[in-house]
């Protein structure tokens, strides 16, 4: 882990967060891991400096209540093994990402990517394969 990562660990309706980082994993500076569900990042993996990953976001789908008191929604977030993700990711609750997997900087991803694909983009898509 670089200098200035920040590291926290919450609680969301009943669920305790855990992070959990693989054999020669690395985290690049001024990066964000939070969770209030699991986030497993694989042995081998590599994240880029200023990556934002959350196991948790604000729910908005009820209308007649402010936003800031809706509560949360989430899921884990698993980060297979030697997966490299550039400076300024950002990976979103219940996200997958499969072994061998590469995504450029500045992607969001806010959907399970297969192992060895590439990705780039907002929202992130394929690039592609192997």
């Amino acid at each position: 882990m670089d200098k200035e990562v920040i590291i926290w660990l919450g609680e969301s309706q009943g669920s305790i967060g855990r992070i959990s980082l693989g054999y020669k994993s690395y985290v690049g500076p001024y990066s964000f891991l939070g969770s209030c569900h699991n986030l497993v990042v694989g042995d081998y993996s590599m994240i880029g400096a200023h990556c934002y990953l959350i196991t948790v976001n604000h729910r908005i789908d009820k209308e007649d209540v402010p936003y800031a008191e809706q509560g949360y929604r989430g899921g884990d977030i698993v980060i297979g093994r030697n997966v490299w993700l550039g400076s300024h990711v950002v990976v979103l609750p219940g996200v997958e990402i499969g072994d061998n997997a590469v995504i450029g900087a500045g992607a969001v991803v806010n959907r399970s990517i297969p192992a060895g694909e590439r990705w780039g983009g907002v929202p992130a898509k394929p690039l592609s394969k192997g």
